[in-house]
């Protein structure tokens, strides 16, 4: 498995190659992270932006607003939905 990294000046991830595919990353100026868009082999490209509450992950959606997946918190992150189902 070939595997590559890229980084920027504060240390975040912005770009990632991994078997003939790849991600890039972009971060709010607070530092989280505000978006991937992730290129597969036949050329297909998905963007997921993600949406924050303060400091914590609450849902994940596509570029059009579409929800890709919540993420449900009591006193920590207690599962992610994705769909119907929900990852523990």
């Amino acid at each position: 498995m070939l595997e590559k990294k890229e980084y920027n000046g504060f240390g975040e991830l912005i770009w990632l190659y991994r078997d003939g595919e790849q991600a890039d990353y972009r971060y709010r100026p607070d530092g989280l992270r505000h978006n991937k868009l992730f290129r597969r082999r036949n050329g297909q490209e998905t963007v997921t932006v993600h949406q924050w509450d303060g400091m914590d992950i609450v849902m994940e959606t596509g570029d059009s607003g579409v929800v890709k997946s919540r993420f449900l918190r009591g006193a920590n992150l207690i599962a992610q939905q994705i769909d119907a189902n929900e990852h523990y």
